[in-house]
């Protein structure tokens, strides 16, 4: 499978009380199709001095069957990358939260 990255990316900051609901950067479709072309979404945390258990903020990324795959709290230069049709969601944090995302595109 041939992967590209694209030129453009996203840097968020999450305003303290933030977050971000439970979704999925791609999907399938009712014929079977990738609803886009994102394959893997990778996040590079920004995040100097962070504590999880202060400052909440964690990345939760879900199995298929609901469980929780990974919890993952947004330490400076901490990089996660998964598969972009996994459900997840950012947790409630206590301060300003920066993180720069960017999709991995495949052929869809």
């Amino acid at each position: 499978r041939r992967l590209t990255v694209p030129a453009a990316s996203m840097l968020a900051c999450y305003g303290a009380g933030g977050r971000y609901k439970w979704h999925r950067d791609n999907h399938w479709t009712d014929d079977g199709a990738a609803g886009n072309a994102r394959a893997l979404t990778a996040i590079c945390y920004l995040n100097p001095d962070w504590v999880a258990e202060r400052d909440g903020g964690a990345l939760m990324i879900y199995r298929e069957d609901g469980g929780v795959a990974r919890e993952v709290a947004p330490r400076a230069g901490r990089v996660v990358v998964f598969d972009s049709f996994l459900g997840h969601e950012v947790m409630v944090s206590s301060r300003d939260r920066f993180a720069l995302t960017f999709w991995v595109f495949g052929e869809r």
